[in-house]
C-alpha cells in the first residue's frame, strides 16, 4: 500500500464529505458501426487497465489514514457491461443510456475508476 497522492487525497476527501458522485467522471461515447465482438473488446480494455496501475488502483484505510491499494489483474472485479437496447418494447434511446452510465457514482474504497458499456442498437450498430 502506498500513500494516496495530493489529488488522490482530495478526491477520497471530497467522496468522504459528499459521498460517493459522478462530478469527477469524464465520459466518453464512440459509434461503432459493423458487428462488434464484445469479448476481444473487453479483453482490449482490460489489457489496458492491466498497464496502468491507477486504472487498478481503490482507496482503504490504514489505522485510519488513506492508502492506495493496487489490485492485482487476478482480483479485479471487471468485465466490459453489454446492454441490448432492442427491447420488447420498442428501441430505448441510446444518448439515455449513455447519460445514465455516464452518472455512476464510483465508490473509491472498493470499484477502481473505469467501467466501459457496450450499447447494442442493431447487429451493426453500437455505442
Amino acid at each position: 500500500m502506498y500513500p494516496l497522492s495530493f489529488a488522490q487525497r482530495r478526491l477520497w476527501f471530497v467522496e468522504q464529505l459528499e459521498g460517493p458522485s459522478s462530478t469527477y467522471n469524464i465520459p466518453m461515447a464512440m459509434q461503432l458501426s459493423g458487428r462488434v465482438d464484445a469479448g476481444a473488446l473487453g479483453a482490449a480494455l482490460l489489457d489496458v487497465i492491466g498497464r496502468h496501475e491507477v486504472l487498478r488502483t481503490v482507496f482503504t484505510l490504514d489505522d485510519g489514514e488513506p492508502q492506495q491499494q493496487v489490485l492485482a489483474m487476478t482480483d479485479l472485479p471487471w468485465a466490459l457491461e453489454t446492454v441490448d437496447l432492442r427491447a420488447a418494447d420498442g428501441p430505448v434511446d441510446v444518448r439515455a443510456a449513455v447519460a445514465e452510465a455516464a452518472r455512476h457514482a464510483f465508490d473509491l474504497s472498493s470499484e477502481v475508476p473505469i467501467r466501459a458499456w457496450l450499447f447494442s442498437e442493431s447487429e451493426e450498430q453500437h455505442v
